[in-house]
C-alpha cells in the first residue's frame, strides 16, 4: 500500500492533471460511462488516475490490485486487508475526488478461503472510498451471508457474472436470479462480454431486472466463447445495451473493461469511449 507521503503524490499529481486538463466527464446524454481500473493495470494508482484524466473518464471502479501490495502471498495479502488502516483508503479517495473522477464502486474479489473479517474488510474499504457498492465474483453459496454483511454496512454487492462451468460460480440468468432471491442488498454487475459469449441475452435480462442491475461491463466479444476484441467488433450488443439504459432512464453505469491486445490502454480506453459516445448520441 502507498505510503502517506506517497498518496499525498499522486493527490497533488491527479490535481494537477486535472487543472491541466478539462475536468473529466463521461455522462453522455444521461448514461454514466466509467472505466474499470484494471483497464490501466499495466501502471500504478497514480498513473492510472492520470490516464482517467487524460481519457476524458470521469466515473470508475477500483480495482484492489490498483490499491494492494504487489506480487504477495495469499497469507500476507489476508494479513494486509486484515489490518491495513481505513484512513489509507480515505486518502485514496481524495486522490480520485481531486482528480475528478468518482469512485462508483470497489472490485474486490471475495471467495471462498476468505476470512470472516477479511470479507467484513471489504465494505469497509468501500465506504472509505466513498462508494456504495462492492462488486465480486463469489460462489454461490456465499451471498446469503455477503448480503447479511452488506445489509448491515448499509451498502450493496454487485455479482459479476463469469464465463464456464466452474462449480458454483454464477454464469447463467437463472444463477443471478437465484442468487438475487430473498437477498435485498445483492444486485448484478453483469459483463456482458461474458454473458454474450454464454450465449444469454443481456437486453432481456436487464429489461427485467433494471432496478437490481447496478452496472454492466462493457466488453465486447466473439460469440461461442471467443476473442474479446475492440468494440464493435465482436458479437455482444454493447450498443443495444447502451440505448436501454439511455431509453430506461436506468441508474445503471456502464464500465470500460479493456482486456484485449491492444497498442496502448489510453488509446483503446479512449476509443471504446468513442463508441460509447457515438451510439448515445445517435437517434433512437
Amino acid at each position: 500500500m502507498y505510503s502517506r507521503r506517497d498518496l499525498a503524490k499522486i493527490a497533488l499529481g491527479a490535481f494537477s492533471a486535472g487543472r491541466l486538463l478539462a475536468r473529466p466527464n463521461s455522462t453522455i446524454r444521461g448514461v454514466t460511462i466509467g472505466v474499470q481500473s484494471r483497464s490501466f493495470r499495466d501502471r500504478p494508482l497514480e498513473e492510472a488516475v492520470a490516464a482517467m484524466v487524460e481519457v476524458g473518464i470521469g466515473s470508475c471502479e477500483l480495482w484492489e490490485g490498483h490499491v494492494a501490495p504487489p506480487r504477495m502471498s495469499r497469507k500476507g495479502l489476508r494479513e494486509w486487508r486484515e489490518t491495513i488502516a481505513i484512513e489509507q483508503f480515505q486518502l485514496v479517495a481524495g486522490t480520485f475526488s481531486k482528480a475528478g473522477v468518482k469512485i462508483h464502486a470497489y472490485n474486490y474479489d471475495i471467495d471462498e478461503d476468505f476470512s470472516e473479517r477479511e470479507t467484513q474488510r471489504g465494505f469497509e474499504m468501500a465506504k472509505a472510498l466513498g462508494a456504495s457498492l462492492v462488486t465480486a465474483s463469489p460462489p454461490a453459496a456465499m451471498v446469503k451471508g455477503l448480503n447479511a454483511l452488506a445489509a448491515k454496512a448499509g451498502m450493496f454487492v454487485g455479482l459479476r457474472n463469469r464465463e464456464g462451468a466452474q462449480a458454483g460460480a454464477l454464469v447463467s440468468s437463472d444463477d443471478l436470479v437465484a442468487a438475487m432471491r430473498g437477498n435485498a442488498n445483492i444486485g448484478v454487475a453483469l459483463d456482458l462480454g461474458d454473458f454474450a459469449t454464454s450465449g444469454y441475452d443481456a437486453v432481456r435480462f436487464i429489461t427485467g431486472h433494471l432496478d437490481r442491475t447496478f452496472s454492466v461491463y462493457l466488453r465486447d466479444r466473439q460469440k461461442d466463447h471467443g476473442d474479446s476484441v475492440p468494440f464493435g467488433q465482436g458479437n455482444t450488443p454493447l450498443a443495444a445495451v447502451l440505448k436501454l439504459i439511455q431509453g430506461k432512464r436506468a441508474s445503471i453505469a456502464a464500465m470500460i473493461d479493456y482486456d484485449y491486445q491492444g497498442a496502448d490502454p489510453v488509446a483503446e480506453v479512449g476509443r471504446s469511449l468513442g463508441f460509447c459516445r457515438q451510439t448515445l448520441m445517435a437517434k433512437f
